[in-house]
């Protein structure tokens, strides 16, 4: 992960780049293109029980 602020000092933004953040950003686009109010990756719903997972469909 890399956090920081970028710009210069009249208009300084801050920014977090990873992995975890690049995932997220296709999650929400998905979220957005289903429009659903949950969108969640197979890696998280592999760690949630079967009974839990009612009510999640998609690709």
């Amino acid at each position: 992960m890399l956090a920081g602020t970028v710009g210069p000092r009249t208009r300084r933004e801050c920014t977090i780049i990873s992995d975890a953040v690049s995932t997220l950003t296709r999650l929400e686009e998905l979220n957005e293109q289903y429009g659903s109010t949950v969108a969640a990756s197979d890696a998280t719903m592999a760690r949630v029980a079967e009974p839990e997972r009612a009510g999640f469909d998609g690709p």
